[in-house]
C-alpha cells in the first residue's frame, strides 16, 4: 500500500482499557503514535498483539506509543512480556473503527474484522495506514524513515 495522502487529526474517542481506566487516542498528539486494530478472530488478535510486543522496545526507541484496539473479548490476550507492553483498548461498539476508517479515502478502507494499522506523527497527522493485520514491521520501518 502506498502512503496515505490524507492528513487529519487523531480521532477523539474515549475507549476503555482492558486493564481498567479509559484512554483517548487524541491525547497522544505531540507523540509518534501507532494505533492497530486487531483482527476480530481471537487467534488473529493474539498474533497481531504478539507482533507488536516483539518490537515494543524498538517502537519505544523511536519515541512511539502503541495502542492496540480489540473488538470485544480480551480475556487471556497477552499484552506484556517483561518490561515490553502494548496498551490494549476495547472498541465493542465499533465507534473507534468508524472514526479511524473515516480518515481514509473509501478505496483505502478495509473490513473491521480484518484489522488495520494507523501511524500518526507528532503533530497528530495521519502519516500512513495499512489494511489488515501483520504490519508491525511496516509501521516500525515508516517510523525509522
Amino acid at each position: 500500500m502506498t502512503p496515505s495522502t490524507v492528513c487529519f487529526g487523531i480521532p477523539n474517542v474515549l475507549l476503555p482499557g482492558v486493564d481498567g481506566g479509559e484512554i483517548n487516542p487524541a491525547d497522544f498528539v505531540g507523540h509518534e503514535l501507532v494505533v492497530f486494530f486487531c483482527p476480530a478472530d481471537r487467534r488473529g488478535a493474539s498474533t497481531e498483539i504478539e507482533s507488536y510486543l516483539k518490537r515494543a522496545s524498538e517502537f519505544e526507541a523511536c519515541g512511539a506509543w502503541l495502542l492496540g484496539i480489540v473488538p470485544s473479548q480480551t480475556e487471556g490476550l497477552v499484552h506484556s512480556i517483561g518490561s515490553a507492553q502494548v496498551t490494549l483498548l476495547r472498541d465493542a461498539e465499533g465507534e473507534a473503527w468508524t472514526r479511524f476508517e473515516a480518515l481514509l479515502p473509501a478505496k483505502e478502507r478495509s473490513a473491521e474484522t480484518d484489522g488495520a494499522t494507523f501511524l500518526f506523527r507528532r503533530g497528530g497527522s495521519l502519516s500512513q495506514a495499512w489494511p489488515g493485520g501483520g504490519h508491525a514491521g511496516d509501521a516500525l520501518a515508516a517510523l525509522r524513515a
